[in-house]
């Protein structure tokens, strides 16, 4: 399958699908081999699934367990500049099931999984939303959109 993912004349979209898997109080991130910033799984959606499809083949595929979406928290559209280039990303963050199955240690790709207490994130953390959003999550859907450079 293809990923949502396209480049045209003045920049790239992406239409991505992120977990939020939280147990016990922490939150489920990956740490990034090359910045050492946290972040969710997840990944981009693929042509002909839906992002709620994508979000639970993303976490099979980087946590080796087969979580369940709960519900849909944040629609977050995020406008940056990549290599150089205007970007704009559509993301669907979902709450995930509780799951007593103890993830994979790496991702698919070789990243470390790890637990963070919601309570005390770090500046380390992508996106910085997360640092107020996940102390006290919203009963409906919240749309979030950022500028950065």
């Amino acid at each position: 399958m293809t990923d949502i993912r396209f480049k045209t004349p003045d920049g790239v979209f992406n239409l991505c699908a992120i977990a939020v898997i939280i147990r016990e109080g922490k939150v489920l991130m990956v740490k990034g081999s090359d910045s050492g910033k946290h972040y969710p799984v997840g990944g981009h959606v693929q042509l002909g699934e839906t992002s709620e499809q994508a979000v639970v083949r993303e976490c099979l595929e980087e946590t080796g367990v087969n979580y369940e979406v709960e519900r849909l928290l944040f629609v977050c559209e995020d406008f940056f500049t990549y290599d150089g280039q205007p970007s704009h990303s559509v993301e669907f963050y979902y709450l995930m099931k509780p799951n007593s199955a103890e993830p994979n240690r790496l991702t698919d790709n070789g990243e470390e999984l790890v637990w963070l207490p919601v309570n005390a994130i770090d500046n380390l953390l992508f996106p910085e939303f997360f640092k107020t959003e996940l102390q006290n999550l919203p009963d409906s859907v919240k749309h979030i959109i950022i500028w950065r450079d």
